[in-house]
């Protein structure tokens, strides 16, 4: 993924990428200086605001009063590039089992029981061994 930051044309969809690093630590328009480095583990909750401040109150030059509208398709995580290899080893326990006709659930293992909320991780790892 190419990150960039800035507003696209109208009507145009823009990726916008902020890594956790460029984050400022802010409370009430305020930069806080003796804030804790950021820890993105600890994120709970996640706020998009158009404010009429920017940093330590100095007022935003874009802000207007009035109707604000900001679609956004998704937000998420990502990882910086190069995204080294990365491997997850889907154990063959019960991967023959989870699609057999006839199949009594109760009688199998934990793993085959709980294909469907896992995600049916068993029966693609029959698909992918085959």
């Amino acid at each position: 993924m190419h990150c960039r930051a800035g507003l696209g044309g109208a009507g145009l969809w823009q990726t916008v990428c902020v890594p956790f690093s460029s984050l400022k630590p802010i409370f009430q328009a305020r930069t806080v200086s003796d804030a804790p480095p950021f820890d993105p583990s600890n994120i709970v909750s996640l706020q998009l605001m158009f404010s009429k401040f920017e940093f330590d109150g100095k007022l935003n030059p874009t802000f207007v009063e009035g109707a604000f509208k900001l679609p956004l398709s998704s937000i998420r995580a990502y990882l910086k590039e190069p995204i080294t290899p990365r491997f997850v080893h889907l154990g063959s326990a019960g991967a023959t089992r989870p699609d057999r006709p006839g199949l009594d659930l109760s009688k199998q293992p934990p793993a085959v029981r709980l294909n469907k909320e896992l995600d049916f991780i068993l029966t693609f790892k029959l698909k992918v061994s085959y």
